[in-house]
């Protein structure tokens, strides 16, 4: 098997995968977060790119820096924060909105630019970009039902 760092190809593919997730994780959208969360998080590609170890021949420096800082933040944002790990109330939560505002767009902007240059074809996530895109009331009501009857089952709570 040939390894990343040897088959360009392969990393262009691997890069637009991983610009297609990241803009999915700007603004809410049903499932974005989690399938972001599954594919880039747990990633290995995702997590040597941004150590450095793969992209160089593609990404500027910076950008490759930038993607680091943004893992870090993500990363420890899913350990600390309780809602870390839900799609539907971090869009509600001023920290995961400051980590895309400092990290995720300055990275989403630096990364677009790079793959631009290399000639390798993806949509912008300006394109999709719809910050005040929150959950709707049902999938809160949903999400809320969920936890209440969760909670009696596991006799948490009881009802009354």
């Amino acid at each position: 098997m040939t390894k990343i760092t040897e088959d360009l190809e392969f990393q262009k593919y691997n890069l637009r995968c991983i610009h297609y997730h990241l803009s999915s994780l700007v603004s809410y959208k049903k499932g974005n977060y989690e399938v972001a969360r599954l594919d880039l998080y747990l990633d290995h590609f995702f997590d040597e790119l941004c150590k450095g170890i793969w992209g160089n021949d593609l990404l500027k420096s910076h950008t490759i820096k930038l993607f680091d800082t943004f893992s870090i933040a993500w990363k420890r944002y899913q350990i600390e924060e309780p809602i870390g790990e839900d799609g539907v109330f971090c869009f509600y939560d001023p920290k995961w909105n400051k980590i895309i505002q400092n990290c995720l767009i300055p990275l989403l902007d630096h990364f677009e630019m790079d793959l631009i240059n290399q000639n390798i074809s993806i949509e912008s996530y300006k394109k999709i970009l719809s910050q005040n895109t929150r959950p709707t009331d049902e999938e809160l009501l949903e999400r809320g039902r969920t936890l209440y009857n969760l909670l009696i089952k596991h006799d948490i709570i009881r009802k009354g």
